[in-house]
């Protein structure tokens, strides 16, 4: 709040259907942009709260309303008169959250051609307290809607909050939940061997081949070394499969299809990474 140091101000005496009340009006503002409260909204003097906020009903600031939309200054020299006197103001700086001018007094610009004084560009309202606006637009306007919010260009203000979607039932996962960093949806899988249906939820048990008393199941999709490769065979019960016949080398090449050089097959150690054709009697 440094730039508004030393800048001339008046108070003008406002008077409602129901209340009296004082404004703080700068009268020089020079180039950048300002912050103020809206309109003739509450502004806070330090010692008493010179606005409509300060009634018998709410006396100093102590309604959350106040406290958000009020602004806290410190007078430049002791204390001054605020009855239609010119006077000389200097902010102090506060933790409540602030709006956003630019020098033609339009509210609610945002993003990198709306830049405040010390080169930072400018926010909406990130967390919901002043004015419920917390995205900034392409064309530099605060809001909420789509258009604010999610369109492409967008600034979403908003604090993300990673919340755990897999802590819940698992997120109705039947296998595997993985939930994402970023924001997004947790994302369902399936464990070795299953593959996941079509509702995104639910995994579908591995289908075994049968042909001459023995049953095969291909696992295409993953790459495994030689060894991982037999070892998740043996957690099926089963072994890598291998080639005894002319007969079971015709099936397995039908099942597997083109895809025929990517299998492990028979008793090869060899550890270039290739899917595997699981076996078993």
């Amino acid at each position: 709040m440094r730039y508004l140091n030393s800048r001339n101000g008046k108070t003008l005496k406002m008077r409602t259907a129901t209340n009296l009340f004082l404004c703080l009006l700068m009268t020089s503002f020079g180039s950048g942009g300002w912050w103020y409260a809206d309109g003739c909204g509450e502004v806070y003097l330090n010692g008493e709260y010179k606005t409509a906020c300060n009634s018998t009903s709410n006396p100093g600031f102590s309604t959350e309303t106040c406290r958000a939309r009020g602004m806290n200054w410190l007078p430049w020299k002791g204390f001054v008169s605020l009855k239609h006197s010119r006077i000389m103001m200097r902010p102090t700086d506060f933790g409540w959250p602030r709006r956003r001018l630019d020098p033609n007094d339009n509210p609610l610009r945002c993003g990198p051609s709306f830049a405040l004084p010390d080169g930072k560009r400018s926010e909406c309202d990130p967390t919901g307290t002043i004015n419920d606006l917390p995205c900034c637009s392409t064309g530099g306007y605060c809001g909420k809607t789509s258009a604010h919010c999610t369109c492409s260009g967008c600034v979403d203000y908003r604090p993300v909050v990673d919340l755990d979607e897999c802590a819940q039932d698992n997120h109705g996962c039947e296998h595997i939940c993985t939930n994402p960093i970023v924001r997004g949806p947790a994302e369902c899988s399936c464990e070795l061997g299953f593959t996941l249906n079509p509702d995104n939820k639910t995994c579908r048990a591995p289908e075994w081949t049968s042909s001459n008393g023995a049953s095969y199941l291909p696992i295409p999709g993953e790459l495994f070394s030689w060894s991982a490769a037999e070892e998740a065979c043996q957690s099926f019960g089963s072994h890598l499969a291998s080639i005894s016949g002319s007969q079971e080398n015709d099936f397995l090449m039908e099942m597997m299809g083109n895809d025929a050089g990517s299998y492990w097959i028979g008793l090869n150690t060899n550890q270039q990474p290739s899917r595997r054709f699981h076996r078993r009697q």
